[in-house]
């Protein structure tokens, strides 16, 4: 009467326990009574860390078939990333998960001007709204009156910018400066919510001299280029747009990054903020294929133009032709000297359609 079930203590010492309550004063005997069946199986290291630790993006020009709720599907020809989620009729569609903040184009430039001296002799004829290009603001100053400068630019960066009216004030698109010593010097001078590209960033850390970047949590090993845009106060950078990372390769838990890897920045609290990033390099076809498993008791023939399907990876459209002899597969070889299919890394595991075609 007093039995009150069974209770796992999943958070304990291995092995895995069972605690019964209170049976033994009716007489129950748990050994003879409870039986756990034998389940095997073999997961390597790197398995096993793939499944705790990051969750892989499926990433194709189509949506991915038999997904389950909360998979992520990113459209690397859009730029569209895409989550699995029901609606209140419990019908499911993949649903496209916005930026947090629309991204900012700099609009295309229509005049360029090598310095500042000869945009300030030769902008003022221009019509309302033809964009400009400054290739070095050293010098730009208050006067200038390009909104938000706060003071005379030292540094040789570039500016893109525009008027929106018959006002002398000028509309600043996008600064861009050659290292982060440049942005450094004149870091406290810019504008707020206007775009700033390092175009080589390597050196740049979470904090510097004049400036923060708060989404920033290493410092930058290579010659990458990076967006940021000033939030919050005249120090506070964030690179930009806030929902794309880039540098996820120095957050691999093991070897390389790979295909479809999903980051989160966890150190962030703030979930309204938080980023996240997909690992995508850049699209490959198959050129080679060796064979892994060569099967058994399969038809003999030649069969050409094989679809392949990718047991690892992200890859698709590839083909191949294959050769049985002796109920085994003796021979694979590519159709295309070029390569076949899209999106394969090496080591992927691929092998014909079940459908179509035996394994």
């Amino acid at each position: 009467d007093n039995f009150h079930g069974v209770w796992s203590n999943k958070g304990g010492d291995l092995p895995f326990n069972f605690v019964f309550d209170a049976l033994s004063l009716h007489g129950f005997n748990e050994a003879e009574s409870v039986y756990l069946p034998t389940v095997e199986t073999a997961l390597n290291f790197n398995d096993i860390v793939n499944y705790i630790y990051y969750q892989k993006t499926t990433i194709s020009d189509l949506a991915p078939g038999s997904p389950k709720i909360g998979d992520l599907w990113w459209n690397d020809n859009t730029g569209a990333l895409a989550v699995w989620l029901p609606n209140e009729s419990n019908c499911q569609a993949w649903v496209e998960i916005d930026y947090r903040q629309e991204p900012r184009q700099t609009p295309g430039v229509e005049v360029v001007y090598p310095d500042v001296a000869t945009f300030q002799a030769q902008s003022g004829a221009l019509q309302i709204g033809t964009v400009v290009r400054i290739e070095d603001i050293t010098g730009l100053a208050i006067s200038d009156n390009v909104l938000g400068v706060q003071g005379t630019l030292t540094a040789p960066g570039s500016l893109v910018l525009h008027r929106d009216s018959s006002a002398p004030y000028w509309t600043p698109d996008e600064f861009g400066y050659l290292n982060v010593a440049d942005f450094q010097s004149d870091a406290l001078l810019l504008p707020f919510k206007v775009p700033v590209n390092i175009y080589n960033a390597l050196g740049l850390g979470p904090t510097g001299a004049t400036f923060n970047v708060r989404n920033l949590s290493i410092t930058i090993g290579g010659d990458y280029d990076v967006p940021l845009m000033k939030y919050y106060n005249n120090q506070t950078w964030e690179i930009y747009p806030d929902s794309i990372l880039k540098f996820i390769a120095f957050s691999a838990l093991f070897g390389s990054p790979q295909q479809g890897e999903m980051w989160w920045d966890f150190a962030n609290t703030d979930p309204n903020t938080r980023a996240a990033a997909i690992y995508y390099s850049s699209p490959s076809a198959i050129t080679s294929l060796s064979i892994f498993n060569p099967g058994v008791s399969l038809p003999n023939g030649v069969y050409s133009n094989v679809p392949l399907v990718a047991f690892s990876g992200t890859g698709g459209m590839g083909t191949a032709d294959i050769t049985v002899t002796g109920g085994v597969v003796t021979g694979v070889s590519i159709p295309i000297v070029t390569g076949t299919g899209d999106k394969y890394q090496i080591g992927d595991l691929v092998a014909p359609d079940a459908s179509t075609y035996p394994q």
